[in-house]
């Protein structure tokens, strides 16, 4: 098996590295389940865009109704910052929002959940080939590794059948 320099090596981690972003509908999907169990939390609560804005003022970030109100139509982006701050209000951590279950004021129809299903077949499609592409190399890597550690022994045992014949003080035992 050829060996693989460090910079081919590098430049293939670098171009799947790359591709994430490409999946950029995935990445859009994560931000608007956010922004949407946000705002069921709000309307569970029967919170304005206002209240809900107060709230968060109160963690330091400038927020208005028109804030909460673009975020909730998603013509806004949601930050990372803003994103802790309106978990804290709710007083759970952002993995928790993100994992609770959805509500059915999440979505308009089958339509909408058959669009997210496909979205979610996509992304564990690309998450599948991108780690067998990965256990490929490591595979690879791991056969490479045997390679040369057979090679050495190999090699290690010529040197010690050399040295046994050479005796203790390097001389050919034969010839002498």
């Amino acid at each position: 098996m050829p060996e693989r320099d460090d910079e081919s090596y590098i430049r293939l981690m670098q171009d799947q590295i790359d591709e994430l972003p490409s999946n950029r509908e995935m990445l859009l999907f994560n931000e608007h389940v956010m922004v949407d169990k946000f705002r069921m939390m709000r309307e569970e609560r029967g919170w304005s865009q206002k209240d809900l804005a107060d709230e968060v003022n109160r963690y330091g970030l400038d927020f208005h109704q028109s804030t909460i109100a673009k975020l909730e139509t998603h013509k806004r982006p949601l930050r990372v910052a803003e994103m802790y701050a309106l978990s804290y209000v709710f007083k759970m951590p952002p993995a928790a929002v993100y994992l609770m279950a959805h509500s059915s004021l999440e979505f308009n129809g089958l339509d909408e959940l058959t669009r997210l299903m496909e979205i979610e077949e996509r992304h564990r499609a690309y998450t599948r080939d991108l780690l067998m592409e990965q256990l490929s190399n490591f595979v690879d890597s791991l056969a490479e590794s045997e390679i040369r550690m057979k090679n050495l022994a190999d090699t290690m045992r010529r040197v010690a059948s050399r040295a046994a014949e050479d005796g203790p003080h390097g001389v050919d035992q034969a010839k002498a």
